[in-house]
C-alpha cells in the first residue's frame, strides 16, 4: 500500500492580505520543515496554496473561503486528509463547512477567543472575529448563501475549548445559540466535562468532526506568544494535543485547520514546532 494523502492547503492571508501578519503564518510553517516531518511520519503531504485573497477584506475573504473549500472537497473526494495552515481562523472552518457540504458535522474549536461577534456587537471591528459566528449562519448570511455547498453548523455541535477573552455581547451570543464553552479551569478540573460535551455533539446529530485550532489557545508564557492578540491563561501544548486527540476518538475526523501564527513574534521557533508537532497529531488522527 502507498502513504496516506494529506492535502496541506496553504492560506497565507490575514484579512485579505498577502504575507501581513498572521498571514505569513502558514508559510513559515512550511519553511520550518512540516512537510518534512508528515513525510517522515509516513504520510505523504501534497502541498496546495490558495491564491484568492487579493482585494477588500470582505470580499477577499469570502473568496479565500470559497477556494478553500473547494481544495477540501477535492481532496475528501481523492481520499486525502485536507489539512488547512491559514493566517484568519474562518479561512478553514466556512471553507470546511463549505467543502464537505455535509449535514452531519460537529467542530472542535479551540482559541483563546469565542470569534463569535457580529458586525453589531463588534468593537475591534476585525472580521476574523465573526468566525464562528459565520460558522453558524448567524452573521453575513448573504456571503454565505452565495458559497457553494455551505450548510450552517448549529452551536448545539460545536465546542469551544480554552477561550478566555471574550467580550460580554459574545459571551451572550454563546449562550443564546448553544455553542458548548468549556474553559481551560474547567478542563483541567473535572475530567468528564469533555467527554460530556463530545457527548452531546453525538446526541445532536454530529457524526464526523472539524478540528480547528487557533495558535493563541496555547498559553504565551508556558508555549510562547502566538500572536498580536495572545492572552494569558492558555493551554498547554500537550493540552492542545490530548483534547484533539480524545476528540478524534469520539468521531472520525473530516478535516483540521490551524490558523493566527505570527512567526514575527516566535524568533526562537518555539511556537512553529509545537504547531508542526500538533499537525501531525491531526493528521495521524484523521487517517486512522
Amino acid at each position: 500500500m502507498g502513504r496516506p494523502v494529506v492535502h496541506v492547503i496553504e492560506a497565507s492571508y490575514d484579512s485579505g492580505m498577502g504575507g501581513f501578519r498572521m498571514g505569513a503564518g502558514p508559510a513559515a510553517l512550511i519553511g520550518a520543515g512540516l512537510l518534512d516531518r508528515l513525510h517522515e511520519a509516513g504520510f505523504e503531504p501534497v502541498h496546495v496554496r490558495l491564491s484568492e485573497g487579493a482585494g477588500p477584506e470582505i470580499a477577499a475573504t469570502f473568496a479565500l473561503q470559497a477556494e478553500a473549500g473547494r481544495e477540501i472537497a477535492r481532496a475528501s473526494a481523492c481520499g486525502a486528509f485536507p489539512l488547512v495552515l491559514s493566517g484568519n481562523c474562518n479561512t478553514g472552518t466556512v471553507g470546511g463547512a463549505a467543502g464537505h457540504a455535509a449535514s452531519d458535522l460537529g467542530v472542535l474549536w479551540m482559541d483563546a477567543h469565542a470569534d463569535n461577534e457580529t458586525p453589531d456587537t463588534t468593537s475591534s471591528g476585525f472580521l476574523d472575529g465573526m468566525g464562528l459566528a459565520m460558522l453558524q449562519g448567524r452573521t453575513w448570511r448573504e456571503q454565505l448563501r452565495r458559497l457553494n455547498g455551505f450548510q450552517p453548523i448549529g452551536g448545539e455541535r460545536v465546542i469551544l475549548l480554552g477561550a478566555r477573552d471574550i467580550g460580554e455581547a459574545e459571551g451572550e451570543n454563546l449562550r443564546l445559540w448553544g455553542v458548548r464553552h468549556v474553559p481551560v479551569a474547567a478542563w483541567r478540573q473535572d475530567a468528564d466535562l469533555f467527554e460530556q460535551a463530545l457527548g452531546t455533539l453525538k446526541a445532536s446529530g454530529a457524526r464526523r468532526l472539524m478540528i480547528h485550532v487557533d495558535a493563541d489557545v496555547h498559553d504565551p508564557d508556558m508555549v510562547a506568544p502566538a500572536n498580536d492578540f495572545a492572552a494569558p491563561g492558555g493551554l498547554g501544548a500537550q493540552e492542545v494535543v490530548d483534547a484533539a486527540t480524545r476528540a478524534a476518538r469520539a468521531l472520525p475526523l473530516a478535516s483540521a485547520s490551524i490558523a493566527a501564527y505570527d512567526p514575527k513574534l516566535d524568533p526562537e521557533k518555539r511556537m512553529a514546532g509545537v504547531l508542526c508537532e500538533l499537525a501531525v497529531t491531526l493528521v495521524r488522527a484523521g487517517v486512522r
